[in-house]
């Protein structure tokens, strides 16, 4: 299941995640297990951060990393009990890809006859929640 989705704003973890896109989060504990590696959403007292998270060598830290290879993103340690939530990244949905999407589903919409709209309507919002729980 998905928590939330919000718009990743910046290039430091361009091209996997370019500015514009949206991404799909589950809030995680952790203080229970952390995937390391793997990419995390932190709220911080200084903004929520998008980083790929890892091991760091001080304690009660975390090292951010961005996939962005430009040297002005360097990494960069966070202490764990400032962070006010962590949360896994699930699923990145690019702008072109929302774009294509809801124009896909508004052509079938236009072509359905009057009784089938409101099922339709219906069937658009399962649709996009099999999406997000397929993941």
């Amino acid at each position: 299941n998905v928590d939330f989705a919000i718009t990743v704003y910046g290039d430091s973890m361009a091209p996997e995640y370019p500015s514009g896109s949206r991404i799909l989060i589950k809030k995680i504990n952790p203080d229970l297990f952390i995937d390391w590696g793997k990419v995390y959403v932190l709220d911080t007292p200084n903004g929520v951060l998008v980083k790929e998270i890892h091991e760091s060598n001080r304690e009660g830290y975390v090292s951010c990393y961005s996939i962005n290879p430009d040297p002005k993103f360097k990494p960069f340690d966070v202490l764990m009990d400032e962070v006010f939530g962590m949360y896994r990244v699930l699923m990145c949905l690019s702008a072109k890809l929302l774009r294509k999407f809801k124009q896909y589903t508004w052509n079938l919409y236009k072509h359905r006859n009057r009784d089938d709209k409101i099922l339709f309507r219906c069937g658009r919002v399962c649709l996009i929640q099999g999406l997000l729980s397929a993941r």
